[in-house]
């Protein structure tokens, strides 16, 4: 009897486990893909993730976004990405994170690129992302978060003309071109200084002070504002016959 009791009570213990790590494998949040488009098309999800990496489909391809022509995400009908032409996009992406490309080897991996859409996953939402390709190339969509999150980030364009200005504020990244310009950064404390964009000479001594504050792409300067401490940046176009594309995370 007592045998039995025990084999019972052993039972009821290992149920009680496995029904434990079941529970600790539903919390966990797998990295997946989520879609594919070529020429056009829209992934639908029932929540934003944290971050969204796209790749080429083609193992040999390096460009990272040599085909993709535009990406638009909404959220609840509220449009958070508005991004355009694979140069801008290929920056955006590129400001934050990206891996691939050429390897040491004849052959080249898949350039991944990854944009962070909020501080979270973010669930009970509607999202739709869509996008565009040019000569029906197809480009891999996946998405993964490392917690939970309340809050999403936007991310835009703005052209500034020749031989003008303007100010930005409130940002988390800005993109700006490295050339051929000027820019005064306003801290929260009210100091300011005033940097040639020079293809980066000047700007990058902001790494002095904070380290990752810049990151020198091929055609322009990231400036990161993750603490908040900038409290604004006037950019000076000084091309005097183009109009010049900048980034803004928010």
């Amino acid at each position: 009897m007592m045998i039995c009791k025990i084999e019972k009570n052993n039972s009821i213990l290992r149920n009680r486990l496995i029904f434990s790590q079941l529970c600790k494998i539903i919390k966990y949040n797998k990295m997946a893909q989520i879609g594919a488009i070529a020429t056009s098309g829209v992934i639908t999800q029932n929540a934003l993730e944290q971050y969204l990496v796209i790749n080429s489909a083609s193992t040999t391809t390096e460009a990272a976004f040599a085909d993709l022509d535009s990406l638009n995400i909404s959220v609840n009908g509220t449009e958070i990405v508005s991004l355009n032409t694979n140069a801008i996009l290929d920056r955006a992406f590129g400001v934050g994170n990206q891996v691939g490309g050429k390897s040491v080897t004849t052959e080249s991996l898949p350039k991944q690129m990854v944009l962070q859409l909020g501080d979270g996953k973010i669930e009970g939402v509607n999202v739709n992302i869509s996008a565009t390709t040019s000569n029906s190339t197809s480009y891999n969509f996946y998405a993964n978060s490392s917690n939970l999150g309340t809050e999403n980030y936007f991310w835009s364009t703005s052209t500034i003309n020749s031989l003008s200005n303007n100010v930005f504020q409130d940002f988390r990244t800005l993109v700006l071109p490295q050339s051929n310009g000027e820019a005064i950064i306003t801290w929260r404390n009210g100091f300011s200084s005033k940097f040639t964009l020079d293809a980066g000479k000047e700007l990058v001594s902001l790494a002095s002070a904070y380290m990752s504050q810049v990151n020198v792409m091929e055609d322009s300067i990231g400036v990161y504002n993750y603490d908040d401490a900038i409290a604004s940046v006037q950019y000076f176009n000084n091309d005097g016959s183009n109009a010049q594309t900048c980034i803004i995370n928010r």
